[in-house]
């Protein structure tokens, strides 16, 4: 027995005080588990009272004297959003009462301040939101040590945020240069959607038999690069067009410059995502880099486009598909993949590249414009018309072949690229002139029969704000919010 029995002591060797401190410790220590067992305190509730109104913000603190009625008057204030009583329960209810750890909060992130009063107080609370390495979120007290704080519900705060502007930047011409291609400087921002297994399984491969595998994502090994259009200010929204390179560089081609320029839209593409990365990392760069551009400059969301060429123009045209809600358009060069099967003839290709989207994903990338570029000297040229012609016989009714007969499996020429972009840029540029022209004759019926056009009332102000809604970031809404603000 080695002689360890005999050195244990006996149960009723331990007597008197000795057995009063085993007690007593053994008490302590249930105190403290119960303790460290409680849920935190829920930050969006001081002192447990529940907020009347809630402003978030991506600075700690705003032009308190902005009018927060419309969207875009906030985010010039810096406010992100607005709760009245009426609406704040749906922040309220993205709190879980879950701790998260002090070690995480090193690598967090801070997504919004959200400043919050309670009635019968005169300061408001201030808590931050965080996004934490793994992906989740988490809120603590602005003031609070690390640590102090609890998770929110990923997919409740995720469908919130959706709403939110992504733009965290001023209104200022920006000190960047334009109408070149350059490198991003890092931190780079995580985009809310994540390619991992049940995303890849959900969005590109139901009910197929192929093996997925989590995104290999670590952006401080990325490179974005990005190019501004000639021209471009904050003022008013650019579009936003994403380039899949099939090579490991990332740099935006010189032959989309014109185009660029011409339709005032941002390009952004990153470094060691082409052919040779796997297919999850990839993709996941694709919406990282959109999430990065959209923070930095200012982007309308509903005119975010993808192009590339070859194994990039496949990526363009898979990804279009698949997150219809996402893009607005494609333009795939030189390489078309859909979910459709081809018959036998045509061997390896015959497979499709991913599965059919479901019913309101499919209704979106039926009515979004795809610009195939290609011409008969490619060897993809035609497996891109068979599946363009299958893709027509399933509904989709906004795909264009830009056919040149002596095309080769090479890019386009820039007149080429600018007149599928174009075509693809249409249906926004369109809607865009109508917004303008409504705001445009709101106030000039605001100003009709006034010599003062300063807002004076409660009424001049709710008229200025159907200026702005009616054409957000126009000369007629800057104008409008320029009366609003003249005191």
């Amino acid at each position: 027995m080695n002689g360890c029995a005999s050195s244990r002591p006996s149960p009723v060797s331990v007597k008197g005080t000795v057995h009063v401190q085993l007690i007593a410790i053994v008490a302590a220590g249930a105190a403290a588990a119960s303790v460290t067992a409680a849920p935190p305190a829920d930050p969006f509730r001081p002192q447990g009272r529940r907020p009347v109104e809630a402003v978030l913000t991506a600075g700690e603190s705003w032009d308190t004297s902005a009018r927060l009625e419309t969207s875009m008057a906030g985010l010039v204030g810096g406010v992100i959003a607005h709760y009245d009583r009426r609406t704040i329960g749906e922040l309220l209810r993205c709190s879980t009462g879950r701790a998260f750890g002090a070690q995480e909060i090193s690598s967090a992130a801070r997504i919004a301040v959200v400043h919050l009063a309670v009635a019968g107080r005169r300061e408001r609370a201030r808590v931050e939101i965080l996004r934490l390495a793994d992906g989740s979120v988490a809120a603590r007290p602005l003031e609070a040590q690390a640590g102090a704080g609890v998770r929110l519900d990923r997919n409740a705060f995720d469908k919130l945020a959706a709403r939110w502007p992504a733009y965290r930047g001023g209104f200022d011409a920006p000190a960047e240069p334009s109408a070149r291609s350059f490198v991003m400087d890092p931190p780079y921002v995580r985009g809310s959607i994540t390619m991992d297994k049940p995303t890849m399984r959900k969005r590109l491969y139901r009910g197929m038999r192929v093996a997925v595998q989590d995104a290999d994502r670590d952006l401080a090994r990325e490179t974005l690069n990005v190019r501004l259009p000639a021209g471009y200010e904050p003022r008013h929204p650019a579009g936003l067009l994403v380039w899949a390179s099939p090579t490991p560089q990332g740099r935006i081609p010189a032959i989309f410059g014109p185009a660029l320029d011409e339709l005032t839209i941002v390009c952004v593409g990153a470094d060691h995502a082409g052919n040779e990365r796997e297919v999850p990392g990839k993709f996941q760069l694709v919406f990282d880099a959109i999430a990065t551009a959209c923070r930095r400059y200012h982007i309308d969301d509903r005119r975010i486009y993808i192009t590339g060429m070859s194994g990039g123009g496949k990526v363009s045209s898979i990804l279009a598909t698949c997150f219809s809600e996402v893009f607005r358009g494609a333009i795939p060069i030189v390489g078309f993949g859909s979910y459709a099967r081809l018959d036998g003839s045509w061997g390896e290709h015959r497979r499709p590249y991913f599965t059919r989207p479901e019913r309101e994903l499919l209704r979106l990338a039926r009515k979004n414009r795809m610009a195939l570029i290609g011409g008969p000297r490619d060897f993809n040229y035609r497996e891109m018309l068979e599946r363009k012609r299958l893709l027509e016989a399933d509904g989709f009714v906004s795909i264009r072949f830009f056919d040149y007969p002596e095309m080769a499996h090479q890019m386009p020429t820039p007149q080429r690229f600018a007149e599928a972009l174009g075509w693809i840029d249409e249906p926004y540029r369109l809607g865009r002139a109508r917004e303008a022209a409504a705001a445009s004759a709101l106030l000039a019926a605001y100003f009709e029969g006034r010599d003062d056009p300063t807002a004076r009332t409660d009424d001049d102000r709710r008229a200025l704000d159907d200026v702005i809604d009616a054409g957000a970031w126009s000369d007629a809404a800057w104008r409008a919010l320029e009366l609003q603000r003249t005191r």
